[in-house]
């Protein structure tokens, strides 16, 4: 089973596979619109987005500044959005009337578990063919911290691959680059079955964001024999998420 993604030289060989597969993102250079760009291709998927600190509103004001309003409405009706930041923020210092709560509410009565716990209970219950993106691994790792041993949370991850590729469905992991410890990155990322890189690079003066496609499962093969090394990438308030230069190895 293939995922579109809009790429065509990705969607010509298939498309993405379903299971893990880890976006690695600068800061704004188009990693979050590429998996957001995925659900809008894929029509008849379920869509989930499981976020750590953000609540619903946010997650559709950023689909909204990327997308057509056309399918800005469309991915909006389709996409179901579970968040966890009252489990998140539960310790912090953040107060809780900047989350849109009351300092005190039912949930103080009743609450139940971790943040660890309840996006295990949460992508358990994910129906099978689905696309998800987990946003974002690199707060998941940060609020893991305080409640289980890393080896634990590696296992976490690989647990989810081994799921997700039973149940057929395609994980979007983001993870913020450079900001996990180097060791412990490749321990999670040696379990995936993708890798793509977005980062600003310079080209003639002009900072341009750049896609690097490091893993992906059955279709590297082909991407190397296209001699592909990198793709750029803008987003245009029409088109969306759009591939405007191809780089290849002559």
């Amino acid at each position: 089973m293939g995922f579109t993604t809009g790429i065509e030289v990705i969607d010509r060989y298939g498309g993405l596979k379903e299971g893990f597969v880890y976006i690695i993102e600068e800061p704004g250079a188009g990693g979050r619109e590429f998996a957001f760009n995925v659900l809008v291709k894929n029509r008849h998927n379920k869509k989930k987005v499981i976020t750590l600190t953000k609540n619903q509103e946010e997650i559709f004001r950023e689909i909204g500044g990327i997308f057509s309003k056309e399918d800005d409405n469309l991915l909006k009706g389709d996409i179901q959005v579970t968040s966890l930041e009252k489990f998140y923020f539960w310790d912090s210092i953040v107060p809780r009337r900047w989350l849109g709560e009351d300092d005190f509410t039912i949930f103080d009565l009743k609450r139940e578990g971790e943040v660890v716990q309840e996006f295990m209970r949460v992508f358990d219950g994910v129906e099978e063919k689905s696309i998800v993106i987990i946003d974002s691994v690199t707060d998941l790792y940060r609020a893991s911290q305080n409640e289980i041993e890393v080896n634990e949370f590696i296992h976490l991850l690989i647990g989810l691959r081994k799921l997700s590729i039973r149940k057929n469905i395609l994980v979007f992991g983001l993870l913020t680059k450079d900001v996990i410890e180097k060791n412990i990155q490749n321990q999670i990322l040696a379990e995936s079955d993708g890798i793509i890189l977005f980062q600003w690079e310079n080209q003639r003066g002009l900072a341009g964001k750049w896609v690097h496609f490091m893993k992906l499962t059955e279709l590297m093969p082909f991407l190397e024999r296209e001699k592909i090394t990198k793709l750029q990438i803008k987003i245009d308030p029409v088109a969306g998420f759009v591939v405007s230069q191809y780089e290849r190895v002559v």
